[in-house]
C-alpha cells in the first residue's frame, strides 16, 4: 500500500512474546518547495511519536527506493 504521492514511513517496531504495540505506518504529506524538491510532513504529532523511522519513497511504477532512517524527536 503506497500514499498517492510515494513517500511513506515505517517504524522499528519493538516485539514481546509475539505482540508488536510499536509498529507504525505512515504516509506523508508532500508538496513542492522548488523545482525538483519535495518537503514532507507527517500528517500529525501523535501519530508520530519520537522514534527512529525507515524513510522511502515509490516511483511511479511503484518500485521503491533504498530506504534511510530518519529520527523525529520533539
Amino acid at each position: 500500500m503506497l500514499t498517492p504521492d510515494g513517500r511513506v514511513i515505517t517504524g522499528g517496531g519493538s516485539v514481546t512474546r509475539g505482540f508488536n504495540s510499536y509498529q507504525r505506518y505512515l504516509g506523508l504529506l508532500a508538496e513542492e518547495s522548488g523545482p525538483g524538491r519535495h518537503a514532507a510532513g507527517i500528517p500529525s504529532d501523535a501519530v508520530a511519536v519520537p522514534a527512529d523511522y525507515l524513510l522511502n519513497t515509490c516511483t511511479q511504477d511503484n518500485v521503491p527506493s533504498k530506504g534511510v532512517f530518519i529520527r523525529i524527536a520533539r
